[in-house]
């Protein structure tokens, strides 16, 4: 089965104004259940882009950063779940005068409190890819490995005929629009995914 993939943004030199597509490497690992089968030979690889919104009717005190982004939809919204909970926990016990509760600890909790988390899938920004892996065999770790450079082109056809407006990338003590990409490898009818952050400018 193919076990994993992680997926680096490569730097890149812009020496001109135009926009240049951003370039990744992709590493793949694929594991022989029955050390018989081989990885596969052809992968379908397609980029999504997911936008990431952000708002509260309270400040945010806090700055979302790349290790935010990649989390899961379900890990964030249980975070802000419990923060919640604590708000309304601490909120209580200030009213009945058993805490006296900081500024700076009620303000923060208030405003994590009733964050509001919401990804939109936006499809086709990107070209889809069938690639022919050169895999390696690391008779070590018994793990067949294989290294993709993979330049994400945009989908110039799909966008005109759709086109999509994408607003750039914020952050304010009330809401934030991020966004990250989404690479979906797929084997047949399975799929692996993982996550890259994007700036949109």
């Amino acid at each position: 089965k193919l076990q994993s993939f992680l997926p680096r943004l490569l730097q890149q030199t812009i020496t001109a104004s135009e926009i240049v597509p951003p370039t990744i490497q992709l590493c793949l690992e694929f594991i022989s259940s029955d050390f018989a089968s081989k990885p596969p030979s052809v992968l379908k690889i397609e980029p999504n882009v997911i936008a990431v919104d952000l708002e509260s009717h309270y400040s945010l005190p806090v700055t979302f950063d790349n290790d935010f982004v990649l989390q899961e939809r379900k890990a964030v919204t249980s975070t802000i779940t419990k923060f919640a909970l604590y708000y309304n926990k601490l909120n209580y016990m200030a009213k009945e005068g058993k805490f006296v509760v900081p500024k700076t600890v009620y303000h923060a909790l208030r405003g994590l409190g009733h964050a509001k988390y919401n990804e939109t899938y936006i499809p086709h920004v990107f070209k889809n890819y069938l690639m022919t892996p050169e895999w390696e065999y690391d008779s070590v770790s018994h793990k067949y490995r294989a290294f993709i450079s993979l330049t994400l082109d945009y989908n110039s056809k799909a966008l005109q005929s759709q086109p999509k407006a994408l607003v750039p990338s914020f952050q304010t003590c009330l809401m934030a629009r991020l966004y990250k990409v989404r690479m979906d490898v797929k084997i047949k009818k399975k799929m692996l995914s993982s996550y890259l952050p994007a700036v949109v400018v």
